[in-house]
């Protein structure tokens, strides 16, 4: 399985999970069980979700809405941030997940992480 890699810089309160490669509904789950194991995490953190590395999302409609519809393991009024290019098929799923995540959940769909760091900063994020 090919998990996201993570970066959590605690000073800055975010946690960043890039995804590359081949990416299955199986990918999600392990790495959301993942993530609550490495040092440094913490519900309070925003997080960044970049998908700009995916080759292939090979997961279907009813498992968006089924992630969409798992309680989220952060503080559901932080900013969740969904990074992928626009126009791609990766877009349109974080897109879905976010209209279907939008009531139990603080969900952006960018095209950058220049973007996903403007929607940080202003909610009193920093950027290095």
């Amino acid at each position: 399985m090919n998990l996201p890699s993570v970066t959590i810089d605690s000073a800055r309160r975010v946690v960043i999970l890039r995804f590359v490669g081949v990416v299955t509904l199986e990918t999600f789950v392990e790495g959301r069980e993942a993530i609550q194991r490495e040092p440094g995490w913490s519900p309070r953190l925003a997080h960044v979700f970049d998908f700009t590395g995916v080759t292939d999302l090979a997961i279907s409609t009813q498992a968006i809405r089924q992630l969409a519809s798992a309680p989220p393991v952060f503080d559901r009024s932080l900013p969740q941030i969904l990074v992928a290019q626009r126009g791609s098929f990766e877009y349109g799923i974080a897109t879905m997940f976010g209209a279907l995540a939008s009531d139990q959940r603080n969900v952006h769909v960018v095209e950058s992480m220049d973007a996903a760091w403007a929607i940080l900063a202003a909610s009193g994020f920093t950027r290095a």
